[in-house]
């Protein structure tokens, strides 16, 4: 099941009203919609509830809100939280302000308002995916009225980078210690603008698309504002397109359906294995052997075990000698590399190719980027190295020997499932 909660504040009663939060909720919930996510407050097992978006909530609608997305999220595989409204920075520490806060005094924000660490904890049921998306870091008049600050307290502009939140991704319409801009009036704001348009086509990976809204963003304030995702990236190959979801799950039972070849030391060692597993003795004075005269004499048995103990003994050595001269160079999985390309238009020169977790990310000349989700380990001409394929082009696949193999060559598999050198590689420069 995927839930999502989307919250849109803008009617403050003691500051003036933010004008997007209320279209940017719909839009995001929309696209959300559109990809399968359902409203929180669906059973499991029940016919789901449209996604529809919270508008102008008080604390304790936000902290019922939370509670009851929390309860479900634990019998869900993904939860997503949108909050578009105020939000306060004060020590480091962030909070998501309510319509009816008043904030006069700062020794009463933490009771008028909800930290942002009860956002983030109500994804944490979540089998998949928890992502908290938070467009709250706009100019907030609250700063300006607030009375009581010590010496040693202080307030920022924008919000402080994110608690540790274990598996949980945030990601914030601008980086930490920045504001977000609003847009034209009854419109998005630059952030739910680029989010909402490319989760409507969210077929790429998720961290794809976050690259892309980062992209659009930048792009549309001509630098003014980036957007920024904190927290640990899941190993997990996640598309929040369900067709494409869909896909990737019937390849991963292909690729887990695979059986890959033995070495010939292995092949080896099976069939001695295999001999003497299959070799069935009858002992003397067994039930099979009742009133009947052995043909064999004992000694004779006794020197065919110990010929057939030789024999394997014999078999085990050969084996071992055939696995040290089989023995793939191995070592640590390369991080990086960088590669030459000639005779492509507009993306001739290098490609610099660096690894995170289960994935390569090629980078082109020009500034595009290529996602190569990595699927296992292989063995190709005596190196070991990883398996991957290009994600838009899944057919694509391409081998990258480990840091101790002489082999210095990224392979690629031709349409006869054939690996092929493809390119030289080189140590990325600094």
């Amino acid at each position: 099941m995927r839930i999502a909660l989307v919250i849109g504040n803008g009617r403050y009663g003691r500051a003036r009203p933010l004008r997007n939060t209320h279209a940017d909720a719909i839009a995001i919930a929309a696209a959300l919609n559109a990809n399968g996510f359902v409203s929180h407050k669906t059973e499991l097992g029940e016919q789901p509830q449209a996604l529809s978006p919270f508008f102008d909530q008080s604390l304790m609608g936000m902290n019922r809100l939370f509670a009851e997305f929390s309860a479900t999220a634990k019998q869900a595989d993904m939860a997503i939280i949108y909050y578009s409204g105020h939000g306060i920075e004060i020590d480091g520490n962030n909070y998501l302000i309510p319509v009816d806060a008043e904030l006069a005094e700062v020794s009463g924000v933490r009771y008028e308002t909800v930290p942002l660490e009860g956002m983030i904890s109500a994804c944490r049921g979540a089998k998949i995916l928890r992502f908290v998306i938070l467009d709250a870091c706009r100019d907030n008049p609250f700063t300006e009225g607030i009375k009581g600050f010590d010496a040693g307290k202080s307030i920022g502009g924008g919000l402080a980078s994110p608690p540790a939140s274990g598996s949980t991704m945030v990601f914030y319409a601008a980086a930490a210690g920045r504001t977000a801009r609003e847009g034209a009036e009854d419109g998005l704001s630059p952030f739910a603008d680029a989010l909402s348009r490319r989760l409507r086509d969210a077929n790429d990976e998720l961290l794809y698309v976050i690259g892309q809204v980062t992209d659009d963003v930048r792009e549309s304030t001509r630098g003014a504002q980036e957007p920024q995702l904190y927290g640990a990236l899941s190993g997990n190959r996640i598309r929040l397109s369900l067709a494409a979801a869909n896909n990737d799950d019937r390849r991963a039972s292909d690729v887990a359906g695979r059986s890959v070849s033995a070495t010939p030391a292995q092949d080896l060692m099976a069939a001695s294995t295999s001999a003497e597993a299959v070799r069935q003795i009858s002992p003397a004075g067994g039930p099979n052997n009742a009133g009947r005269e052995l043909p064999i004499s004992a000694g004779s048995s006794m020197l065919r075990g110990w010929g057939a103990r030789l024999v394997l003994g014999v078999l085990c050595v050969v084996g071992l000698v055939a696995w040290y001269l089989y023995l793939p160079y191995g070592g640590k999985p390369t991080q990086s590399f960088q590669v030459t390309l000639s005779n492509m238009p507009g993306n001739s020169g290098e490609r610099y190719w660096s690894r995170s977790g289960m994935r390569w990310i090629e980078r082109y000349p020009n500034g595009q980027t290529d996602l190569h989700t990595i699927t296992g380990s292989i063995t190709v001409a005596g190196c070991h190295g990883t398996l991957s394929y290009k994600n838009d082009t899944p057919q694509l696949e391409f081998f990258v020997p480990d840091t101790e193999c002489p082999l210095k060559i990224v392979y690629a598999k031709n349409s006869n499932g054939e690996w092929t050198r493809w390119r030289e590689m080189r140590d990325q420069k600094p």
